[in-house]
């Protein structure tokens, strides 16, 4: 009986042990977490930030803060202030334009670290479009195809709005004129916001069954195609209505005119004039302006070649030619200034796809010139002999100008697209198997593997089976240049596929990709491959 009374008494005394080890035990096993930090990743700041403040769950105490620009050099931080769980520092100077990593190291209360990065930009540089090399080949090549057929259309409107400003008012071919721009205003804005939708398509990687989600156009219209597409709505609505109220109307015709405007600004809104610098965005304006005035003015001359007499049709092409020759010139500067700015060398004119094209491009321009010349030196004057065969010959002459110039609009639309840097016959994508002690087999690719933003796809086996992770995170660190891990969740984008659209490796050199990815409720597997970017 003594015994069991001492025993009861030593469990009694042994309760508030059995607490404390609980409360502390439970306390080391949840080390603190970050639960905001301003900017946050991915973030596009106007201006530079005036403080960086981290939050966690805990009181922390900081251990090693980094701030790194695109090039990799330090940009160097004031004092670090600490208050309970949150830490606040600032750069000792504004921050440039350009993209930032944040490395963040703290110690929690239970003496383990916790890290973490994050990256973001400065000076509202656009966001990155997604290449055409990441969708699967149907989309790819019906995104081409949307490609190739609007800009030529977009072209066309603006050049029909400004022929009568530009040249002169043909009477006789004004209602031909009005419903060739009818027609194509409402064709364009049906190509410019199906275009919009794919784009979205190759964000999110998926088929082109994708389009139909919400989320895809959210996505889209995220992105730099976004703007110019809201631009290229606005200008064909506007120039649609500017038909509707009368081209006899100055509220009509200069309503048309604003439309047009706003379509030759949405040029330098995506593709390689989004990323370029405020110098060269007119440059990209005017090229994209003097060629629309162009491709426009070939529907009015070659309708007049089917229905004016020779004597007119012969001044109509003379004064065409004589002011063309000041478009001619603006177009050639501008192509040159464009050729200097985006091939850096005659190698990788040569070796790139993006030079192939452009040669391409260079040697259509020189045809289409050649056969300009002709139609001014050789046919034009022989319409005085008012010939049939004369006028027949000429309107043939357009029509092939007329084709060419398609060719390199065609051409022109598939280089917006084509990154400069890219290597002909180069393969960009890198990929890897990996294993860990369970079953699960993940295959990894990554792609451009370059300085800048990388995608990242993951595709899950169990047994040789498609196994669907309940949750998939990518982390990215360097651990050379001390920065802390980068984190993303994944998103399914198929049976098995998750992906990673947001990769920014800003510097080069060796970085540690982990995966961490939650089997079950009760199993996590971490997934760890080293990537060497150049």
């Amino acid at each position: 009986m003594n015994f069991g009374l001492r025993s009861k008494a030593s469990t009694r005394s042994l309760f508030p042990v059995l607490l404390f080890l609980l409360f502390f035990c439970g306390r080391a096993i949840a080390h603190a977490e970050l639960q905001e930090i301003t900017p946050a990743n991915l973030d596009v700041l106007d201006v530079s930030p005036e403080e960086f403040t981290a939050r966690y769950d805990e009181p922390v105490s900081p251990a090693r803060i980094r701030l790194l620009d695109q090039n990799g050099e330090e940009v160097e931080l004031g004092d670090i202030e600490t208050e309970n769980n949150i830490v606040r520092f600032a750069s000792t100077e504004p921050l440039a334009d350009g993209q930032y990593i944040l490395s963040v190291r703290v110690i929690s209360l239970d003496a383990h670290p916790v890290a973490s990065s994050i990256g973001f930009s400065v000076g509202n540089l656009p966001p990155p479009d997604p290449a055409i090399s990441e969708a699967d080949p149907g989309t790819r090549i019906f995104i081409r195809i949307i490609q190739i057929i609007q800009l030529p259309i977009i072209l066309a409107c603006i050049g029909l709005v400004l022929y009568p400003f530009i040249f002169t008012r043909v009477n006789s071919q004004e209602p031909t004129r009005l419903r060739m721009l009818a027609g194509l205003s409402v064709l364009g804005l049906g190509f410019s916001l199906l275009s919009l939708g794919l784009w979205g398509v190759l964000i999110n990687g998926g088929g082109i069954s994708a389009i139909f989600s919400i989320d895809t156009w959210y996505q889209a219209a995220s992105t730099s195609l976004g703007s110019r597409t809201g631009l290229l709505a606005g200008g064909l609505t506007g120039i649609w209505l500017s038909i509707l109220l009368g081209q006899d109307f100055p509220t009509g015709r200069y309503l048309g005119l604003f439309g047009a405007v706003l379509m030759i600004l949405s040029f330098a809104a995506s593709g390689h004039a989004a990323s370029s610098g405020i110098l060269f965005k007119p440059v990209f304006i005017i090229h994209a302006l003097v060629a629309a005035v162009w491709f426009g003015a070939m529907f009015i001359l070659y309708s007049i070649t089917t229905s004016e007499d020779a004597q007119r049709l012969k001044a109509l092409l003379l004064t065409f030619s004589n002011r063309a020759r000041y478009l001619v010139g603006g177009l050639l500067v501008c192509a040159l200034i464009l050729v200097f700015h985006q091939v850096n060398s005659i190698s990788s004119l040569v070796n790139s796809q993006y030079g192939l094209l452009l040669l391409l491009k260079i040697f259509l321009v020189i045809v289409v010139l050649t056969i300009a010349l002709m139609n001014r030196w050789y046919l034009t004057p022989e319409l005085d002999d008012l010939k049939p065969v004369t006028t027949a010959r000429l309107r043939h002459s357009i029509g092939i100008e007329s084709f060419i110039l398609f060719l390199i609009i065609a051409v022109t639309a598939v280089l917006s697209s084509t990154s400069p840097d890219e290597v002909y016959g180069e393969n960009d994508n890198w990929s890897v198997t990996l294993t860990n002690s369970s079953d699960l087999i993940t295959h990894l690719t990554m792609s451009p593997l370059r300085t800048g933003r990388n995608e990242v796809e993951l595709e899950f086996f169990m047994l040789e089976e498609l196994f669907e992770p309940q949750e998939v995170e990518v982390q990215w660190l360097h651990a050379e240049a001390e920065i802390e891990p980068v984190s993303e969740m994944a998103r399914r984008t198929g049976a098995g596929i998750y992906r990673v659209n947001n990769m920014n490796i800003l510097i080069p050199g060796e970085w540690t990709i982990r995966i961490n990815v939650l089997v079950d409720d009760f199993t996590r597997e971490r997934i760890t491959t080293r990537v060497q970017i150049e």
